[in-house]
This record gives structure tokens, C-alpha cells and sequence, in this order.
């Protein structure tokens, strides 16, 4: 792969990220998803519960709060580093509940208690890493470095993913689950303290004191902020109709449609195959060319893989679903590499921190209610035998179609906000000439 950036005192610190996210990456490919529905399944916990959880990250943005006042007041590397650690410990820690020899109930506590602690330090410390690590790349090269962030993680992650659903079936197979939960706990321990290291070796950029604001000064500095607000409303359109659907697959690969974890295995083969082209292709344009349309192509790709998932039933859902996860590849590998590093050109220096809390504490509790909303319309479905006016249709083909919907409207705003964007940059030009 072709060096995108000159070498600088910061070089280091950026291919540190690129193993650092990929290790993050490794740690989250096998706490959500079907993986997680298969530990929560043999903990005991409904498909009901098992998308809530799946969702809860978005509510747990909340606290991303917490991470303004420390934004300012301490260097990120002192806060990050120890929350990091013990967030990816406490995600090894799930698969250490089915020993407890406790009751499902009290199971199912000790895991909605771990998960969303592990959550919220996971909240906590992003703004300021994301921050940290993307203040060290030029503001043309963000999205060209996100692209090569995502190819990296989704290659490792491969090869990871392949081994991991390996190792579930082999396990199930000899009815040795009690092997498999200690061999994931262990593997995700092992990479946490790898990922720390990689934190340690980095550093950081100083934020000159008279770049600093308080984080009441910031937040009324970003209501006003007109381009920010069509930023919030395009990532929240986007966010909505990821989550009226997204919790909801994985228990419907495993159960209404009977496919095997090697089966699923293949579906991020795909992600993988895809995503990797596609971001190379991005990453290589965005140097060249505006982002606007490449962000526009993205929601209406995204938009058209939906149409799969609605598509989905017994009998295709396999081919369904591979459809859906490389046509979703293809429009999220475009989207991906410019709807969070856009926002740091959109806000001054010293709101950035910030800026990321809001849209989580604004967008993550909406949709973590979107995905509260779609549960008893799945329970609604499966009491009628899945059945609509006469007609089989499950639940999570319904839910494809609205989040096709939603994704075309996030689109229609990002078409406005880029419109407004070069609009002021015409004024500006002009006045200046």
C-alpha cells in the first residue's frame, strides 16, 4: 500500500493507531453481533433483550459527557490509556458468567451490569482518543487515513473472525461449551493488554491555552453552528436507520433462517472482500476528488442493501444476505471515511471534544428508543406466526425496508448540508478576491 503522508514526528503515532483500532476491532467482532447472540442464548437471555443489548451503545453515548471537562483539564493519554483497559476487560468478562452457577435472571443481571459498565468507559474515554489520534493527521488526509484504519482492521479481522467461528463450531461440536467461553475470555484479556500498549507508545499534541474553552462557552458556541446542526441531524437519520434493523439480524441468521456460524463467518468474508476494495478505491478518490459525492453515493448504496434484508426469508436468506453484505460494504465504506472526520473540519479546534459528545448524548438516546420502538413490533410478528395480512413476512424484513427509507432521507440532508458548505466557501472566495 502506497504511504499517504509525509513522515513527520507524528508518524509513529499513527500507524499505532492503525494496530490499535485493529485490535479494538478484534475485541468487537466477538462481543456483538451473533456472537453475542450466542453467548446470550446460553446465558438465557430472549432475542428481545439480546437486541437491546445490542443497541444499548448508543444509549451509553451519553456519558460521553464526562469526557468535555477532561478534555481540558488533563492530557487524554492519562485518562484514555486506564479506561481502555479496563472497558476491554470487563468485555472478557461476559463470557466468564456462565460459570457463576447463578440463576438466568441473575445471569442476565451480571451481564446487563458488565456490559454497560464496559460501555460506558468505552464512551467516555472515544471523544478524546478519536480526537487525540485524529489531531495528528492533515485535514485533506483524514479521510484517505480512515480508509486505510478500516482496510487493515477488516483484513486482520479476516482472518480473526475466521478463526473465532471456527473455534465455536469445533467447540459446540464436542459439547464443550465450557472451553469456548474460556478461550474467547482469555484471547480478549491477552489483546487488551497489547492494546494498551499501543496507547503507551503514542503521544499527543499539545492544545495551546488560549485554544481552550469552557465547556459551557463550546456548547452555546455549537448551537449556533447552523452547519453543525445539519450534521446532527444527517448522522442522526443515519444512525436511526441503522439501529431499526441492525440488533435485530443476528438472531434472525440463527434462528428463523438456520444458518451456521461458518455460514455467518462467510457473510464477513464478504465485508471483508468488499470493504477493502471499495476503500481503496475511496480512500484514492477522496485525494482527488470532493467528498459530496462520494458520501452521496455511499447513503444510496447503503440505502439499496436494506432492500436485501427485506428480501431475506428461509430458503434465501443466505443469498440475501451475502447480497446485503456487500452492497452495505460498498456504501458504508464510502460513508465511513467521512462522516466523523468531517466533523472536525466543521468545529474550531477546541470544540471538537465537544461537538463528538453532543451528537452522541443527542443522537445515541434516540437511537438506542428506535431499537426500544422495533422490539415489541418483533414480539408483535412472532405471536401472529409471523404472518401480515395473510402472508409470511417476519419482522426483520419490515424493518430492511424502513431502514432503507431513513438512510435515503440522511442522503437527502447531507445533500443539503454539502450545498450550504460550498456556498459559504463560494461567499468567502469572493469576498476575499
Amino acid at each position: 500500500m502506497k504511504k499517504q503522508y509525509i513522515k513527520d514526528e507524528y508518524s509513529i503515532n499513527r500507524q499505532m493507531y492503525v494496530l490499535h483500532a485493529a485490535l479494538a476491532y478484534f475485541i468487537s467482532l466477538i462481543t456483538t453481533g451473533t456472537y453475542l447472540a450466542k453467548l446470550t442464548t446460553t446465558i438465557g437471555i430472549s432475542d428481545e433483550m439480546t437486541a437491546v443489548l445490542s443497541a444499548v451503545t448508543s444509549l451509553a453515548g451519553i456519558f460521553q459527557l464526562l469526557s468535555v471537562p477532561l478534555a481540558n483539564r488533563t492530557r487524554a493519554k492519562k485518562t484514555v490509556v486506564p479506561l481502555q483497559l479496563v472497558y476491554q476487560l470487563l468485555y472478557g468478562a461476559l463470557y466468564l458468567i456462565p460459570f457463576l452457577g447463578l440463576s438466568g435472571r441473575v445471569n442476565s443481571m451480571v451481564f446487563f451490569v458488565c456490559i454497560f459498565l464496559s460501555l460506558v468507559l468505552q464512551q467516555v474515554s472515544a471523544p478524546l482518543k478519536f480526537n487525540w489520534f485524529m489531531g495528528l493527521v492533515p485535514s485533506r488526509d483524514r479521510p484517505a487515513f480512515q480508509s486505510v484504519v478500516q482496510i487493515f482492521s477488516h483484513i486482520t479481522g479476516l482472518a480473526f473472525t475466521f478463526t473465532a467461528s471456527w473455534l465455536i463450531d469445533r467447540f459446540e461440536k464436542s459439547g464443550n461449551m465450557r472451553g469456548m467461553f474460556i478461550t474467547f475470555s482469555t484471547v480478549i484479556f491477552v489483546i487488551s493488554l497489547f492494546n494498551m500498549l499501543t496507547l503507551l507508545a503514542s503521544k499527543e499534541k499539545d492544545l495551546q491555552p488560549a485554544q481552550r474553552k469552557s465547556p459551557m462557552a463550546s456548547f452555546s458556541s455549537l448551537w449556533r453552528n447552523r452547519g453543525f446542526l445539519l450534521y446532527l441531524l444527517m448522522y442522526l437519520c443515519n444512525s436511526v436507520g441503522t439501529n431499526i434493523s441492525g440488533p435485530f439480524l443476528g438472531t434472525y441468521q440463527i434462528k428463523e433462517l438456520g444458518l451456521s456460524m461458518v455460514r455467518i463467518s462467510v457473510f464477513n468474508a464478504i465485508t471483508v472482500v468488499v470493504s477493502v476494495s471499495a476503500l481503496t478505491l475511496f480512500g484514492r478518490l477522496s485525494k482527488k476528488k470532493d467528498m459530496t459525492g462520494i458520501m452521496l453515493f455511499g447513503f444510496a448504496v447503503t440505502a439499496l442493501s436494506y432492500t436485501m434484508v427485506s428480501l431475506a426469508a428461509p430458503g434465501r436468506g443466505f443469498v440475501c444476505f451475502a447480497l446485503y453484505y456487500g452492497i452495505h460494504a460498498i456504501g458504508t465504506a464510502a460513508t465511513s471515511i467521512g462522516i466523523d472526520t468531517m466533523l472536525l473540519d466543521i468545529v474550531g479546534e477546541s470544540e471538537r471534544v465537544s461537538a463528538i459528545a453532543m451528537r452522541s448524548v443527542i443522537i445515541g438516546p434516540i437511537a438506542f428508543l428506535t431499537t426500544i420502538v422495533m422490539t415489541p413490533f418483533l414480539s408483535f410478528m412472532q405471536g401472529r406466526g409471523n404472518t401480515l395480512l395473510g402472508t409470511t413476512v417476519y419482522a426483520q424484513q419490515i424493518m430492511g425496508a424502513l431502514s432503507c427509507v431513513v438512510i435515503l432521507c440522511a442522503g437527502v440532508v447531507y445533500w443539503v448540508f454539502a450545498s450550504r458548505q460550498k456556498k459559504s466557501e463560494t461567499e468567502n472566495t469572493n469576498q476575499q478576491g
